[in-house]
């Protein structure tokens, strides 16, 4: 790998005492000075240590403007030497000189464009309108390009567009399973998230590699093993005395009606006095979804309506989700929901089961997965389920609830049930 630093030529000074300001690229033993086509008076000029090269001192009126200037012309020879490496061309002396040379008599020659500056603008410019847990996953995909980059790839090699490829899809899920230890879903989540910039970028006009859209490219994706409250639990949630726990009361009571409204909390939290409607006789809840921007009308339960009436026709005042859903696995273990449930995660091939309380599963996300599952095993329609919760097929629907294979055995039992022909033998 080439480097760079910045050096000045004495003996070339001119008459007014000025010397050019150069970039020393140096290359296995071998180096070469690149003009930055600026001077300084050699007085001004800071030599600095053998291996960090100069800067133009702070006496030196302008000294700010003057050293970024020749630090982003640096940059720019180092950024080179850098993007040889990773198309696989050694960054030679003879070879830096001339694409500077080159790209100076070529205003309109564009170098290979990098990924990761891209993707950091492009969460920059997002954080404008996207929602917080959005742009975390955001941060987090770019942390993992950055540390992979640093960590996986020869030394000087950085991520371009046009490697983004087959085989770094290979290495980057394997570094994430193998190197950092992530589930299939975790690394699927970072995959997806790469695509989204990729596809940004190609509609952008930056990215003219499109092996981000082949089938092997692919998302990985496990059902997961979330939980659901049944109905008897949920009542036995609405009768703990809280009286003497106001914090958990207020948790407890603003679950339960997420539990009967099957909203997503961004949305539940969002829920004011002037989203209660009545139609004729009947009590609704009306709101705009946030993630679909879809108006959604949904019926009051009785007990909706008891925790309206506790809070003088609102809801509890929400907290953040971290902190409710720590409070939630608090609750449920005082309800004593500590049965053990099988959580089943996978990490490339290996299958790991392990087995946790169910209270430590719960999470506020808990409430909106029991709302679909309940309703679903009482048999209301699939169609006017997803209405409310928002899924569009119902393949993704059926992925989302929670029935367990003997449930599924009750609901076709009940089915034969009511469709049990009058016999005549």
């Amino acid at each position: 790998m080439g480097t760079t630093k910045l050096v000045i030529r004495e003996d070339k000074a001119n008459a007014k005492g000025e010397s050019p300001i150069l970039v020393l690229y140096t290359h296995n033993s071998k180096s070469v000075k690149i003009s930055t086509g600026r001077k300084v008076q050699i007085h001004y000029w800071d030599k600095g240590s053998k291996n960090a090269g100069g800067r133009v001192k702070k006496s030196f009126r302008g000294f700010t403007e003057l050293n970024s200037a020749i630090e982003a012309q640096e940059a720019e020879i180092q950024k080179i030497a850098n993007i040889a490496i990773s198309l696989g061309i050694e960054p030679t002396v003879e070879y830096v000189k001339s694409k500077v040379v080159s790209n100076k008599g070529n205003k309109n020659v564009k170098q290979p464009l990098e990924l990761l500056p891209f993707i950091s603008k492009y969460i920059e410019d997002a954080s404008i309108n996207r929602k917080s847990s959005t742009l975390s996953v955001y941060r987090t995909t770019l942390k993992h390009l950055r540390n992979f980059e640093q960590a996986k790839l020869k030394r000087g090699k950085v991520l371009l567009f046009e490697t983004i490829d087959l085989d770094f899809y290979q290495d980057f899920t394997s570094y994430l399973t193998n190197d950092l230890g992530l589930s299939n879903n975790s690394v699927g989540k970072y995959i997806k998230t790469i695509k989204t910039f990729l596809s940004e970028a190609t509609e952008r006009g930056l990215n003219q590699k499109l092996s981000f859209k082949s089938k092997r490219f692919k998302v990985i994706q496990e059902d997961t093993d979330a939980v659901y409250l049944n109905e008897i639990e949920v009542g036995i949630l609405c009768q703990l005395d809280l009286s003497k726990n106001k914090r958990l009361e207020k948790v407890r009571d603003l679950f339960t009606v997420g539990c009967w409204v099957g909203l997503r909390f961004s949305d539940l939290k969002e829920v004011r006095a002037e989203n209660f409607v009545k139609e004729g006789n009947i009590k609704l809840l009306r709101i705009r979804a946030i993630k679909t921007g879809e108006e959604v009308f949904i019926p009051l339960h009785p007990i909706v309506e008891e925790v309206l009436d506790k809070y003088q026709g609102n809801l509890p005042r929400t907290i953040s989700n971290q902190k409710m859903n720590d409070y939630l696995k608090e609750l449920c273990q005082l309800a004593g929901f500590d049965n053990l449930e099988t959580v089943t995660i996978y990490k490339g091939a290996t299958r790991i089961d392990k087995q946790v309380k169910k209270y430590e599963l719960i999470s506020t996300h808990t409430a909106r997965r029991s709302f679909a599952t309940n309703l679903f095993l009482q048999g209301l329609p699939t169609y006017t389920i997803m209405k409310i919760t928002g899924h569009r097929t119902e393949k993704a629907f059926l992925r989302y609830i929670k029935v367990s294979a003997k449930e599924h055995a009750k609901i076709l039992s009940l089915h034969w049930q009511k469709m049990q022909p009058t016999r005549n033998y």
